[in-house]
């Protein structure tokens, strides 16, 4: 098990907070809307325990955009909505009212524009406070509940059964639509990762 010092984990917060900054600058401009973001949340958990990690019903359906990153260290990232925010998120997007509870093929396409957006700014909000480069794949949408989500993730990103879980939750007060950025690394990404975030808290002392 990989131990954190305390400074290491209020740097990674602050650049959770930087990140999820320019992400949710990015949200706002796209919906007209204030995006408040909560406090990131750090910890170490077995895959099997991740779906319990976000909180809510097990059984609850949910939509996320998962993509890869690469560069100094790598992992999966993911934004997760419930699939009711997902569909009241569409709904804002289109200017349009939706009556139905889940997402056709149409509306999953501008779900996964704007998760690609979110989870872009947030990934560039991160590289260039750690004055480095970090590229993403091609998104995809995956349906179900947290546990198929979790289950779904390429396990060829994050190989080993203990990861590092970082989540940051947002909120849009009064379109109701709430949702999570969650970040899996490996232990091997963490510790490519810890380094960088060291050498990064060094430079600036």
């Amino acid at each position: 098990m990989i131990e954190l010092s305390q400074m290491e984990r209020d740097a990674i917060t602050e650049i959770l907070n930087l990140g999820m900054g320019a992400a949710a600058g990015t949200l706002s401009e796209v919906l007209g809307e204030e995006v408040i973001v909560n406090i990131p949340s750090i910890e170490f958990t077995s895959k099997k325990d991740m779906p319990g990690k976000l909180g809510g019903s097990s059984n609850r359906q949910l939509a996320a955009i998962s993509e890869t990153f690469e560069g100094p260290f790598y992992g999966e990232s993911l934004l997760i909505f419930s699939e009711e925010s997902g569909v009241e998120l569409v709904s804002c997007l289109l200017k349009t009212p939706l009556a139905i509870k889940r997402l056709s093929e149409l509306e999953e396409e501008a779900l996964l524009e704007v998760g690609n957006m979110v989870l872009n700014a947030c990934l560039g909000g991160i590289a260039n406070v750690l004055l480095t480069e970090i590229s993403a794949t091609i998104p995809r949408v995956i349906k179900g509940t947290c546990g198929d989500i979790f289950q779904d993730l390429r396990a060829a990103i994050v190989p080993e059964d203990l990861v590092m879980l970082l989540n940051v939750s947002f909120e849009l007060q009064t379109k109701k639509i709430t949702g999570y950025v969650t970040f899996i690394l490996g232990i091997t990404a963490v510790e490519d990762f810890r380094k960088l975030v060291n050498l990064r808290v060094a430079e600036l002392c």
